[in-house]
């Protein structure tokens, strides 16, 4: 059998399997089931080890937040919140859809008033059932596409890739991006059927309706949702000149397209001044459907002429032409700014500070092999049907949709990793594809081969990402009991930062009002949501340059200026924001990435090197005495106290000496920082400096800090004799004649 032709009856079931629903309806729940099991067990212990409910990544801490908004108020969701960001506010970023779900399926557990716990748990609990519904139309377009067997291995292979797609829709990653591969799946689902060839006018229409639907949840949901217009657009402009080339017309597309087009645009319609986005997603809809009537058109126009193809694809080729440089000169991005779109999708770029914002060939997903880490043996699969499924699309438009897809999301794959999630959906298709033709194979029609090979062909989807699910089961929960009660502290023991006492579920505060809590911007929403005051800085990093400019400053009085000029009553110092040496000889913490924001070389704070003789052969960390000097060191290791030190070192460090590390060949104590100082200025060779090799140990004098106070510290320590893990100063300004003293 030819591995086009395997499969081609969609009631195809494999061994053991009856040509009736019930027997793979009761195999989907049954698929459905293990995507949520292993989604929750995924990450249980993180999210729900502790007394509160730990939710995974910084946007779903906001989720929770705009959550917390529509529960008082359902279902007016907020859209400028002054919460998020201090001085000023910010525009919320995020579409309302998912929270409309997380938020209504809230009230309804709670019957209408549910309890803070309710909340936290209904949060928790969608991604992983949005991750396990998705299983549902992944099997019907694989079935409807190729076959039955191979939608069923399509929905397994879904259900149980270890890459993006089932971490972010794991238990606690309550943010939207398991709402957009659900409701993109479904999309292409309805699309598929309603280009099915058998499918009546009516049904067809139904079909298109459904995706018009489908598209404009999707829209409502994540801001970026144009992404998919265009694919769409794409693939409809392919079937059109496809169809021209064939000298048929082609009017199955804008019966379909244009409908589902028009549905979204008037779902998003009446949130159009809400945010900028949802104009962007009104053009490219406006735009995808005029230009496909107009292509439709001239195809129709053209098959009068006896050289109508050569002028249909002169003006195809002119349009875009024009069009082009039309938006360059005329449209809302410039030549430096439509530069600035593709430098932040560009595969060579550096990987930044965003983790899911990382190119493909930056990030840990471009080894062993690019992208088996998101797919593992689905991967495998999907490259060896992909040949055959290409040979299909020539007759087949629906399979045409799939490969578009499947290239879009690829391309976006390789600029920004995060969007494997979208990617994965058209992997497990081809996955399930290859499953089909491998089953069809000659030697394997003894019923006992072909089940053993069944159980073969599964183990090689699911066995290779199992130990990688096994570490991520593993890990710990991201806010520590430490910060968690730090935050419940700020919430109890501080001044409300606005008057109205309703303003943390409206997000409208008084522009003269309210004041700043001063954080690195990994914590903003925690503190948004937990703490229920606005941060000075956010995972979205507004005004992150000044806030790495405040925790390295070395001079109090800069710091005092930063803290006035925006507006902070309160700074929270914690062990994060310390350097260290981790146990594989690298620099871990916050502080390298603080002081590259800010513009400063991190290795002019602390360096690794190689000290001789030592068993392990570990570098050692040494800092020098600008790094005790910065805000943030100054206030989590010493307190904002004042220190002198009575042991100070000096050490010879030979950077011109063979190996990776700088050497470290000799060290000098000395009783104070004036005579380690003065030792090293006088050596000729310009070698010696002064270092601590004990990051909570400054090597130099360290005055009071004025004007800070700590109100609070943590249980938890670092270490024995360690500061506290957590700590919370008050800040009051201070008057011009005492900061000169």
């Amino acid at each position: 059998m030819r591995p086009e032709d395997a499969g081609s009856d969609a009631g195809s079931a494999g061994p053991g399997l009856r040509t009736s629903s019930v027997g793979p309806a009761l195999l989907v729940a049954g698929i459905g089931l293990v995507a949520f099991a292993v989604r929750v067990g995924l990450s249980y212990r993180a999210v729900l080890g502790q007394e509160f409910v730990s939710f995974i990544e910084n946007d779903a801490w906001y989720h929770m937040r705009l959550v917390d908004g529509l529960i008082q108020r359902f279902p007016w969701r907020i859209w400028n919140d002054a919460y998020v960001l201090h001085p000023g506010g910010e525009l919320v970023n995020v579409g309302p859809m998912f929270d409309w779900i997380v938020a209504a399926l809230a009230l309804i557990v709670g019957a209408g008033s549910p309890s803070p716990r309710t909340v936290d748990l209904v949060g928790a609990f969608v991604p992983p059932v949005f991750g396990a519904l998705t299983v549902i139309p992944v099997y019907l377009i694989g079935r409807d596409i190729f076959s039955r067997r191979a939608g069923l291995f399509a929905a397994v292979s879904v259900a149980v890739m270890p890459g993006d797609i089932l971490i972010r829709s794991a238990l606690g990653f309550t943010d939207h991006h398991c709402a957009e591969v659900l409701f993109t799946t479904l999309a292409l689902l309805c699309l598929v059927r309603a280009m099915a060839p058998e499918r009546s006018a009516a049904n067809r229409t139904r079909y298109a309706l459904a995706a018009g639907m489908s598209l404009g949840t999707y829209l409502l949901t994540w801001g970026g949702g144009a992404l998919f217009v265009a694919m769409v657009t794409a693939w409809g402009g392919l079937e059109l000149i496809v169809a021209r080339l064939r000298a048929s017309d082609g009017r199955l597309i804008p019966l379909v397209v244009a409908p589902a087009f028009i549905v979204a645009a008037i779902m998003i319609a009446p949130w159009f001044n809400t945010r900028p986005s949802f104009e962007y997603s009104l053009l490219a809809l406006g735009g995808g459907c005029a230009g496909l009537l107009a292509l439709y058109a001239l195809g129709t126009l053209t098959l009068r002429f006896s050289r109508g193809l050569t002028l249909y694809l002169s003006v195809i080729a002119v349009t875009i032409l024009v069009v082009g440089i039309v938006a360059l000169m005329a449209g809302p991005l410039s030549i430096e700014g439509l530069r600035g779109e593709l430098q932040r999708m560009s595969p060579w770029r550096s990987a930044g500070y965003v983790t899911e914002a990382t190119p493909l060939l930056r990030s840990q997903d471009w080894r062993p092999f690019p992208l088996w880490n998101q797919f593992t043996g689905s991967l495998v699969l999907a490259l060896f049907a992909l040949p055959a499924v290409t040979g299909r699309s020539v007759r087949d438009g629906r399979v045409r949709l799939l490969l578009v897809w499947g290239a879009v999301s690829l391309i976006a794959t390789v600029g920004q990793v995060r969007f494997a999630y979208y990617l994965a959906v058209s992997v497990a298709l081809l996955a399930g594809y290859a499953c089909d033709v491998m089953l069809s194979w000659r030697f394997l029609d003894h019923p006992y081969a072909k089940a053993n090979a069944v159980l073969l062909l599964t183990a090689a989807i699911a066995a290779p990402g199992a130990p990688r699910l096994y570490q991520q089961a593993g890990a710990n929960s991201s806010l520590s009991p430490d910060w968690f009660d730090a935050l419940q502290w700020i919430r109890s023991n501080t001044p409300e930062p606005y008057s109205d006492p309703d303003a943390y579920f409206t997000g409208a505060g008084a522009e003269n009002e309210g004041y700043g809590v001063m954080t690195w911007w990994d914590y903003g929403y925690w503190v948004t949501r937990i703490a229920r005051r606005p941060p000075n800085t956010n995972p979205r990093q507004t005004q992150v340059m000044d806030v790495a400019d405040f925790y390295l400053s070395t001079e109090p009085e800069r710091a005092r200026e930063l803290l006035d000029e925006f507006e902070a009553k309160y700074v929270i110092a914690d062990a994060s924001l310390a350097i260290s040496a981790t146990r594989r000889g690298e620099v871990g913490g916050f502080f390298p990435y603080i002081a590259t924001v800010g513009g400063r070389d991190p290795g002019s704070y602390c360096q690794l090197y190689r000290v001789p003789p030592r068993e392990d052969d570990r570098p050692v960390l040494y800092c020098f005495p600008e790094y005790f000097q910065t805000m943030a060191i100054r206030l989590y290791a010493f307190g904002g106290r004042a220190v002198t030190p009575t042991r100070v070192w000096a050490i010879d460090v030979d950077a011109s000496a063979p190996g990776l590390r700088p050497l470290v060949r000799r060290e000098r104590s000395f009783r104070s920082y004036e005579e380690a100082l003065q030792f090293t200025e006088a050596d000729p060779s310009g070698r010696w400096r002064v270092a601590s090799k004990d990051t909570k140990a400054t090597p130099i004098p360290l005055e009071a800090l004025t004007g800070l106070t700590r109100v609070y510290q943590s249980f938890g320590r670092e270490g024995r004799d360690g500061p506290a893990q957590v700590q919370i100063f008050e800040y009051r300004r201070v008057p011009q004649a005492v900061a000169l003293r």
